[in-house]
C-alpha cells in the first residue's frame, strides 16, 4: 500500500500545512515530483505505478490547499506510467517526461513529454509530444529532465536487472519540437526511479552532462559533456572507481561545470569540481578522500540504496555540501561536510552529523535553498525499508569569525547542525522527566571559540522536552511565557535566544544548583508569529569539537513566571546588563564616600 502526502516546511522548520493527494493504493510507490510556482504556491505531478493510474498534476498554495478546481489530467490513459521527472520551465510552469506503457500488456517503453503552464493549461496538446518514436514492446525508461539555454535534454536508460542497460538521449525546443535525436549515449548500471533525476545536469549556456557507471565490477563513473543540438559528446571524463556503480552524485556548480560526490571503491567520500573544458580543480586539495565509509559491510545488503550513499549541492559561494552516510557505527547516520570555492573544509570541524533519531538514516536527497543553504531530506526508521521521513537545513561555518560577531548578528545557519537529542529512557544524568536528554555538538568556529545554532522548533516533540505547540504548530497559541533550563553546560558556555530576523531576545543567566552543577534559565515571553533561534558560544583560547549530553527542562504558563530561589531569572536582559549595572552602583557609592571623606577632611 502506498499513499501520497505533501507538506509545507516554513525555512524555519515549522510544519505549515498538510494534504493527502492521493488515497492508498496497492502499488509499491507512487511516482510524484513537486515543483516551485509563483506566489509561493507549488505544482505536483503524480502518478500511481498501477495499469490504467492517470498522470495529473495540481497546484497548491501555501496551505496546501489546491488551486485549480481539479488536478490536470496531462496524457491519455495507458497501461501505468513510470521513470517520471519533471523540471520547472522557468516562467511558472512544468517541463515533464514519462515513460507511458502498452495498454496491451502494461509494459514497453514509450518516452512522452509534456508541458503545462502557471494556470495548469496543456501546452503540447492532449497526448503530449512523443520523443523516444514509435513504442517499442519490451522495456520500460527510466528518464532525466535538464533545461540547457532554449533547449531541453532529455535523457533515458531501458533500465534492465539482468546487466548494463542502453542509455539514449534527444533535444528539445521549448515549444515542444524535437530538434535532435534519439541518440545513442552509451551503456550504464542501473538507473533506480530515484536516481535517475541525479544523473543529468545542464551548461545555462547550453549544454548538459550526463553521468553514469557503464561497469558493474570495476564501476568507474564516466561524465559525458553535450553541446545543444549535437548527438556526440564534446568530451568524455573517467573518474574514480566507485564502491558501486551507482554511489555517486552530480550538480551543477552555478559556473557551467559540475560537482562530482562519489565514494570510491576503497570507501573514500571525495567531491571533485570540474569546470566547462573538463579541467578538475579540487583533485588536490582537502576535498579528495575527507571521509571514510565501510563499503565492504554494504556489499551484503541487497535491499541497500546505493543511489543515495552520498549527495551534493553547490553553495552560492562555489563552495559545495555533501551528505553521505556514516556506517562506522551501530546504526548509519546521515552527515555532512562543506567546502568553500577552493575545496578547502570551511572550519577545521567541517564534518558533522545532520540529525538524529531512533534507528537507521539513508536514502537522502539534497537541494539548494535560500541564503546559502541546502535541505536534506532522508528516509529514517529500521530494517530494510524506513517509516519515518527527517529533514533538516544545512549551512557552512563562515571561516575566521571573531566571536562577537557570531551573536550580533546570528550566524545565517549553524555549521550544518550543532545539537541533535537521543532518547534516554532509563535516566541516566538526566532522568525523564523533569530534563529531556540533548547532546549538544559544537563543531562551527575558530580563533578561540565554537559554536552553534539551533532552531528552537526542531526541539518541539522531542522526548521529554514539553515545549508548547505554539513552537511547532502553525495556529497555535503562545503561553504568556515559557522558561529553558539548561544543566551540565560547560561553566564557560553562553546562551542566547533570538528571532529568525537576528534580534536578541533573551540571555540565559547563571543558576547555583543543590547538586553542584551548573544551571543557565532562560525566559521570555514567546510570539506564536515569531521563530526563534537557540545560540551557544564558548569561548577559550584553545577549544576542540564540543561533544556532550546535556539535560534541558521547559516549564510555560499563563500570567507570571514562578521566581526561583535564588538569583533573579526571566526579565530577558542580558546578564551584562544587570552586571554593568551593578558595577554602576558600587562605582556610585564608592564616589559618593570619597566625596564626603574630602568635605569632612
Amino acid at each position: 500500500m502506498a499513499d501520497l502526502w505533501l507538506h509545507h516546511v516554513s525555512g524555519s522548520g515549522q510544519v505549515q500545512a498538510s494534504v493527502q493527494i492521493q488515497a492508498a493504493l496497492v502499488v509499491s510507490y507512487i511516482g510524484a515530483v513537486v515543483l516551485p510556482a509563483p506566489a509561493g504556491h507549488c505544482i505536483v505531478v503524480f502518478a500511481p505505478t498501477a495499469y490504467g493510474a492517470l498522470l495529473q498534476a495540481q497546484r497548491f498554495d501555501a496551505l496546501c490547499a489546491p488551486v485549480w478546481a481539479q488536478s490536470v489530467r496531462l496524457l491519455p490513459a495507458a497501461g501505468g506510467f513510470t521513470g517520471l521527472d519533471a523540471i520547472s520551465d522557468g516562467a511558472g510552469g512544468v517541463i515533464l517526461a514519462v515513460n507511458s506503457a502498452s495498454t496491451n500488456n502494461g509494459s514497453g517503453l514509450n518516452v512522452l513529454a509534456q508541458r503545462i503552464d502557471a494556470s495548469g493549461a496543456l501546452q503540447w496538446g492532449n497526448g503530449g509530444v512523443s520523443v523516444s518514436g514509435p513504442l517499442v514492446p519490451v522495456g520500460r525508461a527510466q528518464i532525466a529532465l535538464t533545461v540547457a539555454g532554449n533547449r531541453i535534454g532529455v535523457v533515458w536508460m531501458d533500465s534492465s536487472p539482468y546487466g548494463p542497460s542502453p542509455i539514449t538521449g534527444a533535444w528539445m525546443d521549448l515549444s515542444g519540437n524535437v530538434t535532435v535525436g534519439p541518440f545513442t549515449i552509451g551503456i550504464g548500471v542501473d538507473w533506480r526511479h530515484d536516481a535517475a533525476p541525479r544523473r543529468v545536469v545542464a551548461d545555462p549556456a547550453g549544454a548538459m552532462y550526463v553521468a553514469f557507471s557503464p561497469d558493474p565490477v570495476t564501476a568507474p563513473v564516466q561524465i559525458m559533456r553535450f553541446e545543444a543540438d549535437t548527438d556526440l559528446p564534446a568530451w568524455t571524463r573517467v573518474a574514480v572507481a566507485l564502491s558501486h556503480p551507482m554511489a555517486y552524485s552530480i550538480a551543477a556548480d552555478g559556473a557551467g561545470g559540475f560537482l562530482l560526490a562519489t565514494v570510491e571503491a576503497g570507501g573514500a567520500v571525495s567531491v571533485d569540481r570540474v569546470d566547462s573544458t573538463n579541467i578538475s580543480h579540487w583533485r588536490y586539495t582537502a576535498a579528495r578522500a575527507f571521509a571514510t565509509v565501510p563499503v565492504a559491510a554494504l556489499a551484503s545488503q541487497p535491499l541497500f540504496n546505493h543511489a543515495r550513499l552520498v549527495t551534493v549541492t553547490a553553495r552560492d559561494s562555489g563552495g559545495a555540501m555533501v551528505t553521505f552516510e556514516d556506517h562506522n557505527g551501530t546504526t548509519p547516520r546521515m552527515m555532512s561536510w562543506c567546502c568553500n570555492e577552493k575545496g578547502v573544509p570551511a572550519t577545521s570541524g567541517a564534518m558533522v552529523a545532520v540529525g538524529s533519531g531512533m534507528g537507521r538514516q539513508s536514502a537522502a536527497l539534497a537541494l539548494r535553498s535560500a541564503n546559502d543553504t541546502t535541505v536534506v531530506v532522508w528516509q529514517e526508521g529500521s530494517g530494510a525499508n524506513g517509516t519515518l521521513a527527517g529533514a533538516q537545513k544545512l549551512g557552512c561555518c563562515p571561516p575566521d569569525i571573531p566571536p562577537g560577531r557570531l551573536l550580533v548578528p546570528p550566524l545565517r545557519m549553524p555549521c550544518a547542525i550543532p545539537i541533535d537529542f537521543p532518547l534516554q529512557p532509563f535516566g541516566g544524568k538526566f532522568p525523564l522527566p523533569p530534563f529531556g536528554g540533548l547532546r549538544l555538538l559544537l563543531t562551527c568556529g575558530s580563533r578561540g571559540w565554537r559554536g552553534g545554532v539551533l532552531p528552537l522548533s526542531s526541539l518541539y516533540g522531542a522526548p521529554g522536552i514539553d515545549l508548547p505547540g505554539s513552537f511547532g504548530v502553525r495556529g497555535v497559541p503562545a503561553p504568556d511565557w515559557t522558561r529553558m533550563t539548561f544543566r551540565g553546560l560547560p561553566p564557560d558556555m553562553r546562551i542566547e535566544l533570538h528571532t529568525h530576523k537576528r534580534e536578541r531576545v533573551a540571555v540565559a543567566e547563571l543558576l547555583p544548583d543543590a547538586e553542584g552543577d551548573l544551571l543557565q534559565s532562560l525566559t521570555f515571553a514567546p510570539s506564536a508569529k515569531t521563530s526563534y533561534l537557540l545560540v551557544f558560544l564558548v569561548r577559550r583560547k584553545t577549544v576542540d569539537m564540543i561533544d556532550l549530553p546535556i539535560g534541558v527542562r521547559v516549564e510555560h504558563g499563563p500570567g507570571k513566571p514562578p521566581r526561583f530561589q535564588g538569583p533573579d531569572v526571566g526579565d530577558g536582559k542580558p546578564v551584562r546588563d544587570k552586571v554593568a549595572t551593578k558595577k554602576k552602583a558600587a562605582n556610585h557609592e564608592k564616589t559618593s564616600k570619597a566625596k564626603a571623606g574630602r568635605k569632612k577632611s
